[in-house]
């Protein structure tokens, strides 16, 4: 090959390159990928804080909670769930 159809195929392939780059950009900013019903619902969070929300927020007691019952019927349905389980057990292991 010359050199002059070499350089034609450079510049050829380069301005080929480029026009595909742009188109491509320009695709990009036209279409959008966010549909209508979407776009609707898509607002700006307001960065203003409600600072006396906050405050009321603040204020308010912590309440720490407690993880065991002192209540009987809360025990004996525990235990009626323990007697169940282990008859359970009992039963499965002689039916092997």
């Amino acid at each position: 090959m010359k050199q002059r159809e070499v350089l034609f195929l450079v510049i050829s392939t380069f301005v080929l390159i480029v026009a595909w780059i742009g188109f491509s950009i320009y695709h990009n900013l036209v279409s959008s990928t966010i549909t209508a019903p979407v776009e609707e619902k898509i607002f700006p969070i307001d960065p203003n804080f409600d600072t006396r929300t906050i405050d009321i927020l603040r204020e308010r007691r912590s309440i720490a909670p407690i993880f065991q019952l002192n209540n009987n019927e809360a025990t004996e349905s525990a235990a009626e769930e323990n007697v169940s389980s282990v008859s359970a057990n009992i039963i499965s292991e002689g039916s092997l």
